[in-house]
């Protein structure tokens, strides 16, 4: 409570001490918050057969990330596209010479090829 100084007997506060260290400990956890949301927001996952373009504020980077974990700019947008193979199926009725409608199928299989993705924009 009273601490000697010079002779001098001076009071002492242990609210203010303890108030202060409070402070600092409630500043360090906001601290800890903001780094952690600002590395949670830098790391990138890209999943097994998908390809990723780094875009940062509308200028996309030439080479593209591969399958796996990045640390990439918290302020850049990584698209996440897929390279397998995909199939599109459509079924269309049209009418024959003899006025007949025919049902026809088609098929068509394709894959985007990882080298020349970052020509794609959105």
């Amino acid at each position: 409570m009273f601490e000697k100084v010079k002779g001098q007997l001076n009071h002492i506060d242990p609210g203010k001490s303890a108030g202060s260290s409070r402070g600092r400990i409630a500043l360090c956890l906001l601290g800890a918050v903001v780094l952690l949301a600002v590395l949670s927001s830098a790391l990138v996952v890209i999943p097994a057969g998908h390809v990723g373009v780094y875009d940062l504020f509308g200028k996309v980077a030439d080479p593209s990330m591969a399958a796996g974990i990045h640390l990439v700019n918290p302020l850049a947008a990584v698209h996440k596209i897929s390279v397998r193979t995909q199939e599109v199926k459509e079924t269309v009725d049209v009418p024959s010479r003899e006025g007949l409608a025919v049902n026809i199928d088609v098929s068509l299989l394709f894959s985007l090829v990882h080298v020349t993705i970052n020509m794609l924009t959105y």
